[in-house]
Formats: structure tokens, C-alpha cells, sequence
């Protein structure tokens, strides 16, 4: 089912939200559209919703998806505290194009991982609907609209096209090109890693923030996208 989304009609929103949030307490992936293209998401904290989504993929890695967060405060219930430098960063560019790779505080959680990881996979949004659905629900689990291996599906169509049947819903608004990739980062003895440079660049980040002292490293997870 096509859900189109009228950012315009206050009744409209919250009738789509609600359907989002329908779908999330049943455990299955919902489509809905991103600033950085359209996204699998499910409730980040079900063991069951995640395995709907990657049987929905036929994804069979154990490899943990990013996990989006309404803002710091939420991230800091599932994460190990973090230095005020990468809080810094995060307040200033933590809008979906940037990812952070840290610390589980509960090592028994699966994000898709099979408990065999440590850290995950952080991410947030500016997306005034987006941050409706996590406020009110709490942190989702994502993953780009498309099965392991295709590209990012661009249309809420092709999206139903492909997926119905194995999603809740689609929640269309229009045609969207997905995003290149994140800028990936992590902290380490008070550094902070770029794990891999994306859409913001290191000395992009050297100049904005002087008194850090910025590392590149290369290795990423496919899933940190």
C-alpha cells in the first residue's frame, strides 16, 4: 500500500504518521522518504522486526544496520558517553549525511549483527516527519528501500512493486535520488576517525572544528551507506 505524504495537510501527516506507527508496533518494515533517499525502517529494539527486514531484503549477512536517532539524548540510551569534541560535531552536522560508529551500552543487542558486534551504526535526521515518528516511538533501525545487493529504489512504486507483501507500507513523496554516501566517523583516545569521507570532507571538518585533531581511516561496513 502507497501512503502519499502532503507535508501541507496537517490531517494528511498525521493520518501517515499513524500508519507508520501501525506498522512499527507489528514488527514490519515501513518505506518512507528521506532527505537522503527512501529507507526500510522497523523498530530498532525488536529482535523480530529486524529479521522481517532482512527476510523482506533476503539479506542473510550478520552485519548491524544503522540505527536513526531523534537526537543525542536518545542515542545516549544505547550508547557509551562521548566526548564533548564529537558531541560538538555531532550538534553541527548530525542531519543524515553524517554516521558514527560507537560503543553498544548493551552488548546483548542485535541490530541485525546477531549480538556478534560491539559498536553500531548512529545516524540522525532534520526531517520534521521523520523526528515526529522517532519522538514518538523511539529509535528505528534503517536500511536503504531496496534487496541486498540492488540499488536504492527511487519511487514509492517500484518500491510496492518489488515489496508487497514482505512491508507494512510505502510512504511516497515523489521521486527521490539517493544521497551519496555518509561521512562515517568514530573517536579513539580522544581523536576523532574518519572511517571513510563522504559528503563531509575532513578538512571541511579540520576547519570548522581546529582544536580536534581529525585521523582518516578507510575499512567500512556496506551497511554504514
Amino acid at each position: 500500500m502507497v501512503l502519499l505524504l502532503n507535508l501541507e495537510d496537517a490531517g494528511q501527516r498525521r493520518n501517515v504518521v499513524a500508519e507508520v506507527l501501525a506498522g512499527l508496533r507489528l514488527g514490519e518494515p515501513v518505506a518512507i522518504p528521506t532527505e537522503f533517499g527512501y529507507i526500510f525502517v522497523c523498530e530498532a529494539i525488536n529482535p523480530f522486526a529486524i529479521k522481517r527486514l532482512k527476510a523482506a531484503r533476503n539479506d542473510h549477512g550478520s552485519i548491524g544496520y544503522p540505527i536513526l536517532f531523534s537526537n543525542l539524548d536518545q542515542l545516549m540510551k544505547f550508547a557509551i558517553p562521548i566526548p564533548e569534541t564529537l558531541k560538538n560535531v555531532l550538534e553541527e552536522h548530525w542531519s543524515g549525511l553524517l554516521t558514527l560508529e560507537i560503543e553498544k551500552l548493551n552488548k546483548n543487542w542485535d541490530t541485525g549483527d546477531g549480538c556478534h558486534g560491539k559498536t553500531f551504526y548512529a545516524r540522525s535526521t532534520c526531517d520534521p516527519f521523520i523526528l515526529e515518528i522517532l519522538n514518538s516511538y523511539g529509535p528505528l533501525t534503517i536500511t536503504s528501500a531496496s534487496a541486498k545487493g540492488w540499488p536504492s529504489l527511487e519511487t514509492p512504486e517500484s518500491i510496492e512493486e518489488h515489496f508487497s507483501g514482505k512491508i507494512h507500507s510505502v510512504i511516497g513523496n515523489g521521486q527521490i535520488a539517493q544521497a551519496g554516501p555518509t561521512t562515517v566517523i568514530s573517536h579513539e583516545a580522544g581523536d576523532i576517525l574518519i572511517l571513510r569521507e563522504g559528503a563531509i570532507g575532513q578538512k571541511q571538518l579540520e576547519q570548522q572544528f581546529p582544536e580536534i585533531n581529525f585521523r582518516s581511516l578507510t575499512e567500512i561496513s556496506e551497511h554504514a551507506k
